[in-house]
Order: C-alpha cells, then sequence, then structure tokens
C-alpha cells in the first residue's frame, strides 16, 4: 500500500508565515516608537537587513520543500492526486536510495535553479507535478531565486535588477533585495509589501507541487 505524503505543503507554509511575522513584528515596533527614536534604534538600513534575512529563511524551506517532496514521489508516496509515473516504472525503496539516485554521485544538489530543478524531475518522473508546475511559473520562480543570489552574493546586482524590472518595474537603490522586499507591491487586493507577495506566490505553488 503507498505510503501518504506528509503534509509538506503546509510544513513549508509555516516556516513561510514565520519568516514574515519576524519582519512585520520589526515594522510594529517601528512604528510605536518617536521618529528620533526610530532612526537611532531601528534606522531603515536595519530594517531592510531584516527583510533580506527573512526571505534566505523562506528561501531555503522553498528549496527544501522542493528536494523533500520529489525525493518521495520517487519512493512512491501519494498525494491527493495519487502516486508520479517513474521513468524506469520502479519506485525507491527509501528516502536514502532516492537521494543517491537523485544526486547521481554528487555530494549535493542546488535547488534555487527553476529550469534545473524542472529538468532533474524529468529524469525521474513522467509529467511529474514538480515540472508541470514549476514549468508553468519558471519565469516569476527565476525572478525570486536572483534576489536570492543577490542577498547571498554581492556581486549578482545586474540579475537582481533584471528582476526588479520584471517584478516591480524598476530598479532600487544600491540594487539592495531589502529595498524591494520592503516596497509595496502594486495592484494587490490588501496593502502588501513584496515580501508578503513573494511569500503568497511560494505557498500557492507549495500546495499544488504536494497537494493535500
Amino acid at each position: 500500500m503507498p505510503r501518504e505524503m506528509p503534509n509538506l505543503a503546509l510544513s513549508f507554509a509555516n516556516s513561510v508565515d514565520g519568516a514574515v511575522e519576524l519582519v512585520k513584528g520589526v515594522e510594529s515596533a517601528r512604528s510605536k516608537l518617536g521618529s528620533e527614536d526610530s532612526r537611532q534604534c531601528l534606522p531603515v538600513p536595519r530594517i531592510e537587513l531584516t527583510y533580506e534575512l527573512s526571505f534566505l529563511r523562506i528561501f531555503n524551506a522553498w528549496e527544501d520543500f522542493l528536494e523533500q517532496g520529489l525525493l518521495r514521489y520517487m519512493c512512491g508516496y501519494e498525494a491527493r492526486h495519487g502516486q508520479e509515473d517513474p521513468i524506469d516504472g520502479v519506485f525507491c525503496k527509501s528516502l536514502r536510495s532516492a537521494k543517491v539516485k537523485l544526486n547521481s554521485g554528487q555530494q549535493y544538489l542546488l535547488w534555487h535553479n527553476p529550469g534545473k530543478v524542472v529538468r532533474r524531475a524529468a529524469m525521474h518522473l513522467r509529467n511529474s507535478r514538480h515540472e508541470v508546475v514549476i514549468t508553468s511559473m519558471q519565469g516569476r520562480i527565476e525572478n525570486f531565486a536572483a534576489i536570492r543570489h543577490r542577498i547571498a552574493h554581492a556581486h549578482a546586482r545586474e540579475e537582481f535588477d533584471r528582476a526588479s524590472m520584471a517584478l516591480a518595474g524598476k530598479r532600487y537603490l544600491g540594487s539592495r533585495p531589502g529595498k524591494f522586499l520592503r516596497d509595496w507591491a502594486p495592484h494587490t487586493n490588501v496593502p502588501s509589501r513584496w515580501l508578503e507577495v513573494v511569500s503568497i506566490e511560494l505557498k500557492g505553488l507549495a500546495f499544488q507541487i504536494v497537494p493535500k
């Protein structure tokens, strides 16, 4: 009997919500301070750094979610839509054996690049949720990955600038991801900062990839 897929999407969503609550708490604390106190205790650059750290936590959780979901699909775990279809017709017997097969001799794999994730999934599963869902939003996820890359690597300015232009229609002073993530996103039903918008989109994708 197939093993039931754990609610990986919900676990991911909880991690995301925790990271978003961190910056909301900082914003709330700053709003309660006087203007002089806020400039001294919580200057804007420090708040923007909090947004960047929160986003890194969110994107790390996203990468882990993608890996854990794919490993379990390779083992025949059953989600709401059923089991996935292995290319070679055989499910792995354990998560350990699935990881060995997935890594193909490499010590570890990176999961930030959606194109690579799609190709990786296609090597082992036929028309998988990973492949279909990520392909449908690949350009958007690539922009999110560019934000992550700019936070982690100071040199990745051009990639981030292209992403901010695609998402927000503008560049940000110093190519700082924190400025973008703290900025208010246009055309939202409820006033939302970009960190929240990205978080909501990633959570939505997660529940499509591993429906429960």
